[in-house]
């Protein structure tokens, strides 16, 4: 997922599935199963394995159709330089696919890592958790994204990393919101600093300035879609700093982007159809509510437990008239989540 993460600038390949959907998707369904889900020709397959200060990363590019393995490679490095390693799977991969890096590409991969192995151990483990719902989790994720940037005073990514995730946390108004406030600011401007060219400073700089509704939040915003226009999470964020800003036309074209460039993210529809909602725009409802449908049907075919996605499914069947279809899923959601 390296190659297809926020980091990605290219437009991706025809046939290029979403990394959400994929990485997401049910351990049950085998890469074929997952391949015909998503419509996709070719799909990449790896493992990888750690012993001591080394790791072996085994890949291979599949044909959906067949089965068959149109490129492998083997990669067994040390652990000195983890960034470097994913950055030459990455070509190695781009190269199999024949997709064609532009300079900026080229420059873009790479920044921002680490040297240490602990270091991005550290960070490994708070993205993990940034993922979780609960305040303690959040906390804890804070608290390893600090000391990745302690074993690392150049980690521009811990550095954003933690910039998010104390936004996170200042939006529910804790008791320490201010400091985290205040915290999340600096780690974003140093972040920023750290690596001016990658999307992920921007986009926490961005999102650390419209705290304090900073107008050249949308500079920053503007930036990281500069830096990385073909990134679909890149757009759904700035698509969200528009709504909160009232400019719900601007947003709309935003996520309609994102879903473009994702169109197995199901999400990314769903908000388009939101605010086209709190626009009482109803041509612009039933324009999005075919698809909406679809893409939420292709990702809980690859994610049946995904209560969330279920939920959604339900209110899209109810507006398109389905009372039926929506009290089946509504069921399937409280039997996923009694």
């Amino acid at each position: 997922s390296s190659m297809a993460s926020p980091r990605a600038r290219s437009a991706p390949p025809p046939g290029w599935a979403s990394p959400t959907a994929i990485s997401n998707a049910d351990a049950s369904l085998s890469g074929r199963e997952a391949a015909k889900v998503l419509g996709v020709t070719s799909y990449l397959e790896g493992s990888v394995r750690k012993a001591s200060n080394r790791v072996k990363i085994a890949v291979r590019l599949v044909e959906a159709a067949s089965g068959f393995t149109t490129w492998a490679e083997t990669f067994d490095r040390e652990l000195s330089d983890v960034f470097a390693m994913q950055e030459e799977v990455a070509r190695a991969v781009v190269d199999a696919l024949g997709v064609k890096l532009l300079t900026a590409d080229e420059a873009y991969l790479g920044q921002g890592g680490t040297v240490d192995p602990g270091a991005y151990d550290l960070y490994l483990k708070a993205k993990h958790l940034v993922r979780q719902e609960l305040e303690s989790e959040r906390r804890t994720a804070a608290g390893l994204f600090r000391e990745a940037t302690r074993r690392d005073p150049q980690f521009a990514l811990a550095f954003a990393g933690l910039a998010e995730v104390l936004l996170q946390m200042t939006r529910w108004r804790l008791s320490d919101w201010r400091s985290m406030e205040k915290e999340a600011i600096d780690s974003a401007k140093r972040a920023v600093t750290l690596a001016p060219g990658l999307a992920e400073t921007h986009l926490a700089l961005g999102g650390a300035l419209h705290l304090r509704h900073d107008p050249s939040a949308a500079d920053e915003f503007l930036r990281a879609v500069e830096l990385s226009p073909h990134d679909s999470n890149v757009h759904y964020r700035y698509a969200r700093f528009l709504v909160v800003e009232g400019r719900k036309r601007e947003a709309i074209s935003e996520y309609e982007r994102a879903f473009e460039l994702a169109p197995d993210d199901y999400r990314y529809v769903v908000l388009t159809l939101q605010e086209y909602q709190a626009l009482g725009d109803k041509d612009g409802e039933l324009s999005v509510l075919e698809r909406s449908w679809s893409a939420i049907q292709r990702h809980v075919e690859l994610n049946p437990h995904d209560v969330r996605a279920i939920g959604h499914g339900a209110g899209v069947l109810a507006i398109m008239g389905d009372e039926a279809g929506a009290q089946e899923f509504i069921q399937r959601a409280l039997v996923a989540q009694p």
